[in-house]
C-alpha cells in the first residue's frame, strides 16, 4: 500500500474535523456554490471524493443522477458508503482506484459532468494536464468539469493569507501522506488549451476558495 494510501486511511476518521478547525464551513460552502448549474445531469463521475460529506449532499441535491466515485483510500470510502442506505446505495459506484499512477479499468460509461473538489491541488502541472486529458472522453452532452479548489490570491492581504494556508497544507500533506507537490497549479490555461471554456465562476473566502464551471466546447 503506497504512503499517500496509508496517509489518507489514517486521516480518514479525524478529516472533517481537521478541516473544520481551519476553514469552517467554507470548504464545504464552496463546494455547493454552483451544484445548482448541475440540477438536470443524470452521470456524475467523482474524482477523490474523501470521506462522502459532499456526496450526501450532490446526492441530495441531484436526485435523478447515477454516482460514480475515484477515491484511492478504502477507509476514505467506508466513511463515504456509511452516509447512505442500502437502497441508495444502488444509485453510487464506489471504485477504489489512485487515478496518479492508473486509470481504473472498472471505469465506464458516459457522463455529465465531472466532478473535482479539493482533488487537482495535489498535483503538478503535468499531472493535471494528463488528468484532464484522461477523462475528458468521458463526458458527454454539455460536457461539463465542475472543479472546486484553493486559489492564490492576487494582491494585498489576502495574497499573504493564501500563501500562508497554503504552505501549512503542503507541509502537513507532505508529512501525513507524502505528498511531493509543494505548488499551487492554476489549471484554468490547461482547461482553455484542452477545450474547455468557463462558464460561470464563484470566489470566496478572502478570495481563497474557487467554484468553476467549465463546459468542453470541442
Amino acid at each position: 500500500m503506497s504512503t499517500s494510501i496509508k496517509g489518507y486511511n489514517r486521516l480518514a476518521p479525524v478529516y472533517v474535523w481537521l478541516e473544520r478547525l481551519a476553514f469552517g464551513n467554507a470548504l464545504m460552502k464552496a463546494r455547493l456554490a454552483l451544484m445548482s448549474e448541475l440540477k438536470e445531469a443524470k452521470q456524475i463521475l467523482i474524482l477523490g471524493e474523501g470521506d462522502g460529506r459532499f456526496l450526501r449532499r450532490a446526492f441530495d441535491l441531484v436526485p435523478r443522477a447515477q454516482f460514480v466515485v475515484l477515491e484511492q483510500s478504502p477507509k476514505m470510502i467506508e466513511l463515504a458508503k456509511n452516509r447512505f442506505s442500502s437502497s441508495e446505495l444502488r444509485h453510487i459506484d464506489f471504485i477504489t482506484a489512485d487515478i496518479s499512477t492508473a486509470l481504473s479499468p472498472n471505469l465506464k460509461g458516459q457522463f455529465d459532468v465531472i466532478i473535482s473538489c479539493f482533488f487537482l491541488d495535489m498535483f503538478e502541472t503535468a499531472e493535471i494536464r494528463n488528468i484532464i486529458e484522461t477523462f475528458s472522453p468521458y463526458l458527454k452532452g454539455t460536457k461539463y468539469w465542475y472543479y472546486v479548489d484553493f486559489r492564490q490570491a492576487d494582491k494585498g492581504w489576502q495574497a499573504f493569507h493564501s500563501r500562508v494556508y497554503l504552505r501549512l497544507m503542503y507541509w502537513f500533506f507532505a508529512w501525513q501522506t507524502g505528498l511531493k507537490t509543494q505548488d499551487l497549479v492554476n489549471p484554468h490555461s490547461l482547461f482553455e488549451v484542452l477545450g474547455f471554456k468557463l462558464i460561470k465562476r464563484n470566489v470566496t473566502h478572502f478570495s481563497f476558495l474557487t467554484t468553476c464551471l467549465y463546459q468542453n466546447v470541442n
